[in-house]
């Protein structure tokens, strides 16, 4: 447990000191009130023990004098009020400090899932490639709430009872001192009989659990992104067999947590109330003075009854911790994570990148490599092309060539690893990533459209109260999307397109994504495969719409369909990443057999 808290300090630390401390001065304050409200009952015990004996006592005399005296009855009316009193003031203390230490802990819960939602926004889009997403999606959900219920909270709630238990300990001490040095070796012998195997063990689950619950979520998150095809192929049972596979390791697993928790339970409830038996026996069998003792046996029998819960919690407690300590872990690790997959430069708030990159001439790659992480070949090998401002330019190639790499080169998302992109001869650095993109409007292969409305999946990335709907309108002629949404069954800009825009078709969601694209007046237009699913009347308005259009475009296609870039100023054919062949589409149709073996 010490090495989890070890590790869990620098997050509370990161949330700042001055709520941890406000949490600690109440975790301090419920363990004082409680011992308060122990304490306060030996007046009680022991006046109804032996009045006399009572108020001959220092404890006795003093009490005596606080109430203003008065006969026995007075005194034993005193004795219980304030013992009632205290009591309900430590439970009213105890309360708060519960709330406030749940208040506390899932404070940082929502700040740390904010500040992982940020760090991975501001990581190279090289790192998405690679991750599979159904682990970031319970790294971002589920591991930041349970780092607040299984270890913050927790945590807070052993130190409360860890102060409580020496408290309560020192009280015993200065009545019965040899029943605490007994106690205390019986409890070290049970720590490393019982406990440390126990801690072990849990340890082991824990790592099975993150393993198992990894797996769980990636096949959960496989059935969901592919119900499609999955139903289509009448596959449901072999998926539906993979996740339940999962769970069951789950099942397996999970009911070792109990089990580790009460194994320390039941051991101190034997200890400490066998102990407590064992005592009186000693006495009675030695021929002690029973009745002079039972203020002392009442103490020591009210401390271990309230001692109990929180021994018993505070193993349960620590155990507990230590098996979910595979939570912490993936937060620490996706944390660790961030100095090597985030981006060159801080990406500055949107605020400060609001005006496109200002640009007049070209945009040139100059002998630009890219290589992906672990990879043995370039997926890019030495490229060199103009695209010039105004131009209509294409990619063409067979499938894999490179041509979706290149692409998110021009977009800025990969950096090359050899050679330069150049903007008016200007480098493309990653202090100027931002306004660029800001320059860029992206329709992608593969759709992603918001559970929103049409309207809010044109205007992407804007809240309602920012929508321009004349802007929104506008777009959509341009697309040719706007026929569809009007038509009477899409219900307008209002209408809801679903989870993935599963209530529309692949060239609804197509012209859709054109739109969005279109939005935000940029000057610059990345179609990957963007007009696949239109038939080729729409394609045909589409391209020349767009061709028509006011606003000043520099267009950048890939494309499988030829009839696409006829009218291009110039495409380039590409083969294993690089570009083997350029030009127009008539010029390329005859020089180069392969592209037109492909646009036939």
């Amino acid at each position: 447990m010490i090495a989890v808290l070890r590790d869990l300090f620098p997050l509370l630390r990161a949330n700042g000191l001055r709520p941890l401390a406000a949490a600690l001065v109440l975790v301090v304050l419920q363990a004082v009130i409680q011992t308060l409200a122990v304490f306060s009952l030996i007046p009680l015990l022991s006046a109804a023990a032996d009045m006399a004996a009572f108020r001959s006592s220092r404890i006795g005399a003093a009490f005596v004098a606080l109430v203003g005296g008065g006969g026995d009855a007075r005194v034993l009316i005193w004795a219980g009020a304030i013992s009632l009193a205290v009591l309900v003031l430590g439970n009213l203390v105890t309360l708060a400090a519960e709330y406030g230490r749940g208040l506390y802990a899932n404070r940082i819960a929502h700040r740390l899932r904010s500040s992982l939602v940020r760090a991975l926004l501001a990581r190279r889009y090289e790192y998405f490639t690679r991750i599979n997403t159904s682990h970031l999606l319970k790294n971002l959900v589920e591991d930041p709430g349970d780092v607040a219920s299984q270890l913050i909270a927790p945590a807070l709630d052993v130190l409360a009872r860890a102060l409580l238990v020496v408290m309560l300990v020192g009280l015993v001490l200065a009545v019965e001192p040899w029943i605490v040095i007994g106690g205390g070796v019986v409890l070290t012998v049970y720590y490393f009989a019982v406990m440390r195997p126990v801690r072990r063990r849990a340890e082991r689950a824990s790592d099975a659990i993150r393993h198992d619950m990894r797996a769980l979520y990636f096949e959960t998150h496989q059935i969901l992104s592919g119900i499609k095809p999955i139903i289509a192929a009448d596959r449901e049972e072999h998926f539906a067999e993979r996740a339940e596979r999962a769970s069951q390791r789950v099942a397996e697993t999970l009911p070792r947590f109990p089990m580790f928790a009460a194994i320390p339970r039941s051991g101190l409830e034997i200890i400490v109330f066998g102990g407590i038996i064992a005592w009186l026996l000693v006495v009675l069998v030695s021929g002690g003075n029973l009745v002079a003792l039972l203020p002392r046996i009442g103490l020591v029998a009210l401390v271990a009854y309230r001692l109990m819960p929180s021994l018993q919690m505070l193993f349960a407690q620590a155990g507990a911790m230590t098996a979910a300590r595979q939570v912490l872990d993936e937060v620490l690790s996706l944390l660790d994570e961030q100095q090597r997959y985030a981006a060159a430069e801080p990406r500055a708030p949107q605020a400060d990148v609001a005006v496109p990159l200002a640009w007049s001439r070209e945009i040139r790659f100059d002998n630009v490599g890219f290589t992906y992480e672990g990879a043995e070949a370039p997926a890019i090998a030495e490229v060199s092309f103009t695209i010039p401002k105004g131009g209509h330019i294409a990619f063409v190639g067979p499938t894999g060539a490179g041509k979706s790499t290149l692409i998110d080169l021009i977009l800025g998302l990969l950096q090359p690893t050899g050679g330069r992109i150049l903007i008016d001869g200007e480098p493309l650095t990653a202090a100027t990533l931002p306004a660029w993109r800001r320059t860029v409007g992206y329709v992608p292969q593969d759709l992603f459209l918001l559970d929103g409305t049409i309207a809010e999946n044109i205007a992407f990335g804007w809240d309602r109260t920012e929508l321009d709907s004349g802007r929104v309108e506008e777009v959509a002629s341009l697309a040719q999307a706007r026929e569809f949404i009007e038509d009477g069954r899409a219900h307008g800009f209002d209408a809801h397109v679903g989870e993935r825009g599963v209530r529309l078709s692949g060239g609804q969601r197509q012209r859709l994504a054109l739109a969005r694209a279109l939005y935000a007046r940029p000057n610059i237009l990345v179609m990957d495969e963007a007009t696949s699913a239109l038939d080729p009347a729409t394609e045909a308005q589409v391209v020349a719409a767009l061709g028509q259009s006011d606003e000043r475009l520099t267009v950048i296609t890939v494309t499988h369909r030829m009839s696409t870039v006829k009218g291009y100023d110039c495409i380039h054919y590409v083969e294993d990443g690089r570009i083997v062949a350029s030009g127009d589409f008539a010029g390329l149709a005859e020089r180069h057999p392969a592209f037109r073996a492909q646009s036939h």
